[in-house]
């Protein structure tokens, strides 16, 4: 049974822009926009959905993903009847409540037990149901001090408490959840996708879950859709989605790490070149194998260096760390850089099974970040060798490391 169906929808917007781009002109002239002055301004058009179609089964969590401006964010407006679509249709069968932002749906003025009650109302519940439920929600919240407290004296992270508890406890058919969650603390964050998983088990409530959170999804979701510009690029498996996900976002080529623009720090040391090889200068990776990280650099560090820290990130191809090298853990500290050279970390044998990994990179002197670059590079490790074993196998499920072990039986008779 369908729960949500989105139908051809798109959602166009007009973006005026004020011919005079100075601050001053349009102070001395007094030209503030207004729609009077229509005429004295360049009218754009900007599509932020285009031709979207999907559906939702009933007891189904749908993680949706994308890049920031994909258009995600429009789409849970638009099914929380927020904003109209400009063409198409959806069909939401049952009571739906969403949670899009930081504080939505809450009266300032009232206390936080007032406010669970005008969302129920909202819902169009009776009294009796919420009182039903009121303890509950109090209670999952962590914020029964604080519960008579207008709302508007609540911190972020508190209003993302009470209103996750709200969502998640009153009764509802389809949830609607973007990344707000994000703002709370990493402890209910956990509680809350385990509730999530909860509700859609045991009760068969149906959930749309906007994240960047690839471990989440991944955890979380039976089935993923992925959205760049508006428009549905993949709608499938989790797996597949992510890894489509991020095979648009990789960095395939190493050496463009020059013309990175969203790099942090300083920028007196950075980060030219990144190669991993194996002990054969090849690309092609075997478990096992013993590896390096080339790291190729330029320093315009002016001060003495008393201190360089360098940071290896290897991360899975759903985001998730997974290991993190650094020089200074072995004193391995360097404080004569020159103007160039190369930062070598050698693995003498690679724990990771077959598969496909990101690096994120970070050079900081003397406690200063002076380079930092996510996803500076991806490499491949396409062969199963780590025990050297004809048994070993590249597509078993075998988690992410593998490490030496013996095995020893002791008989008692």
């Amino acid at each position: 049974m369908k729960a949500i169906e989105v139908k051809n929808i798109s959602k166009e917007y007009v973006i005026f822009q004020d011919k005079n781009k100075c601050l001053n002109d349009k102070i001395g002239q007094k030209r503030l926009f207004n729609m009077r002055n229509i005429k004295k301004h360049i009218k754009k058009k900007f599509l932020a959905l285009n031709n979207v179609n999907f559906k939702v089964d009933r007891g189904e969590i749908l993680g949706v993903i994308g890049e920031n401006g994909a258009g995600k964010s429009t789409l849970l407006k638009i099914l929380s009847r927020i904003t109209p679509p400009s063409s198409g249709k959806i069909k939401i069968i049952g009571r739906t409540t969403s949670l899009l932002e930081v504080g939505t749906g809450f009266n300032s003025e009232l206390s936080g037990r007032d406010n669970i009650y005008l969302n129920g109302a909202i819902l169009g519940m009776k009294k009796s149901e919420i009182d039903s439920s009121i303890d509950q929600i109090i209670d999952f919240s962590g914020i029964d001090e604080f519960i008579e407290t207008p709302v508007k004296r609540y911190s972020s992270g508190m209003r993302v408490r009470l209103g996750f508890s709200v969502a998640a406890f009153l009764n509802f058919d389809v949830l609607l959840i973007d990344e707000v969650l994000a703002v709370g603390d990493i402890n209910f964050q956990r509680k809350s996708l385990d509730k999530m998983e909860e509700i859609v088990r045991e009760k068969g409530k149906t959930i749309l879950f906007v994240s960047h959170n690839m471990s989440a999804i991944n955890n979380l979701c039976s089935r993923a859709l992925l959205l760049e510009k508006g428009s549905v690029l993949c709608d499938g498996k989790v797996d597949k989605v992510i890894s489509e996900y991020y095979s648009k976002i990789d960095y395939l080529n190493n050496d463009n790490i020059t013309t990175r623009k969203d790099r942090r720090g300083a920028g007196m040391c950075k980060i030219k070149n990144f190669k991993v090889k194996n002990s054969n200068g090849d690309k092609y990776l075997s478990s096992g194998d013993k590896v390096n990280f080339n790291i190729e650099y330029r320093n315009d560090f002016k001060k003495k260096i008393n201190e360089v820290k360098v940071f290896i990130r290897i991360l899975s191809n759903l985001g998730e760390p997974l290991l993190t090298f650094k020089n200074f853990y072995n004193n391995n500290n360097f404080t004569d850089l020159g103007k160039k050279g190369k930062i070598t970390c050698i693995i003498k044998k690679f724990p990771l099974k077959v598969g496909k990994y990101y690096v994120d990179l970070a050079i900081r002197i003397n406690d200063e970040l002076q380079d930092d670059i996510k996803r500076a590079g991806s490499f491949q490790v396409d062969f199963a060798n780590f025990y050297e074993s004809k048994y070993e196998d590249k597509n078993a499920k075998l988690g992410y490391f593998l490490t030496d072990n013996n095995w020893d039986l002791e008989k008692y008779e």
